[in-house]
């Protein structure tokens, strides 16, 4: 299984520049001297479809996702990251797939500076995170719709897909308007 991410990952940076786009909001990017730019309300998203079924590798600016992008501070907060780890654990509400496909979640993790205990993270924090289904009919998985990711996280205005499928390579940028990717 690890081929294929790899393969994902290398094609990914070699299309990057094609899917890149230069527009602003007033209070939406953050240039980073490192690789690439944090831009609020947009979240990526490189997917592989597999033999066996698909493989997803998110990263979203925190505040998308929380609403701040610093170490909890208040119990609220702490549970607002606790709820969120668990929610992209368990990420079946977020990410539908074509149910002919028999697609079951396999394996599901998440990761950031504000999920460590006694986290002191500050700045511009990412949350990513890594989802792999395996399907019964692999051959019916033509598709993903992320209407529940848009439900449940208002402040990703969009996620910027880069995908490998059966049917070749493909890029496109999914909001709550449009959040169907068909392949």
């Amino acid at each position: 299984m690890r081929l294929p991410l790899l393969s994902l990952c290398l094609a990914a940076a070699l299309v990057q520049p094609a899917f890149a786009h230069g527009t602003q909001d007033e209070h939406d990017e953050h240039d980073h001297a490192a690789l690439g730019a944090h831009v609020h309300g947009e979240s990526h998203l490189d997917l592989a479809q597999t033999d066996t079924g698909l493989e997803l590798q998110w990263s979203s600016p925190a505040v998308d996702l929380l609403g701040f992008e610093h170490a909890p501070h208040s119990q609220a907060e702490k549970d607002a990251v606790a709820a969120l780890q668990k929610t992209l654990e368990q990420p079946q509400a977020l990410v539908k797939l074509p149910a002919a496909a028999g697609c079951q979640l396999a394996k599901a993790s998440a990761e950031s500076p504000l999920f460590a205990k006694d986290s002191s993270a500050s700045g511009h924090l990412d949350v990513d995170a890594s989802m792999s289904f395996t399907c019964s009919k692999p051959a019916a998985l033509n598709g993903l719709d992320l209407s529940g990711w848009f439900a449940r996280f208002p402040n990703s205005h969009s996620v910027e897909v880069q995908a490998i499928v059966a049917s070749g390579q493909q890029g496109a940028e999914l909001t709550a308007q449009q959040p169907r990717l068909k392949w």
